[in-house]
């Protein structure tokens, strides 16, 4: 409640009269419900209204949906990447053949996995996946050296692992695999003439 001074304050009058007010509606979108939850009720102009569904769930927003998704799937390219380098690492240190084989189809299989999954990263991202790959389905892995694995496992964990791939990590992984013997290009030059 409000109270209304009456005369001056230097004459010491002061009267405790109430004054009421009311609140009025502007408009009609204070009415308005947040897109963000699913209507229960049906409104209607008398007040009250009728139960449309039993349940009153909060509807997340398409957004942040998308968001919730893309850091999902995110965490499942980080979890094949860490899966990649792993092999790599086993792969550089044994020597049993059969071993040899069973990790090199992982590896393979890691890659595939990723392929399927470029469009949650940046191009870039997928570029880098893209040449690896293309260096990868032209070599035979029973001849690869040891630099050539440790170049896989450098662009896997250094380039790929990254939270965002940039221009310079795509340069860096294209020097890594061409120091170490591999053509980068191989997947552009076609078909070769032997």
């Amino acid at each position: 409640m409000n109270f209304m001074v009456i005369g001056s304050e230097s004459s010491g009058a002061v009267s405790a009269t109430p004054v009421n007010r009311t609140l009025n509606k502007l408009t009609d979108s204070q009415e308005a419900r947040s897109s963000a939850y699913e209507t229960v009720y049906e409104k209607t102009a008398v007040g009250g209204g009728t139960v449309l569904r039993e349940e009153n769930r909060k509807r997340v927003a398409p957004a942040l949906q998308k968001v919730s998704e893309n850091i999902a799937a995110r965490e499942d390219i980080n979890r094949t990447l860490r899966q990649a380098v792993s092999a790599c690492k086993t792969l550089l240190e044994t020597e049993d053949s059969t071993e040899q084989d069973s990790l090199t189809i992982e590896l393979l299989e890691s890659l595939e996995d990723l392929w399927e999954q470029r469009d949650v990263r940046e191009p870039n991202w997928g570029d880098v996946l893209n040449v690896l790959q293309a260096v990868l389905a032209k070599a035979d892995f029973r001849s690869l050296r040891k630099p050539q694995i440790n170049a896989i496992k450098k662009v896997l964990s250094e380039c790929l692992l990254l939270g965002t791939v940039e221009d310079s990590d795509v340069e860096r992984s294209l020097n890594l695999l061409s120091e170490s013997g591999f053509d980068p290009w191989i997947g552009l030059s076609g078909p070769s003439e032997e």
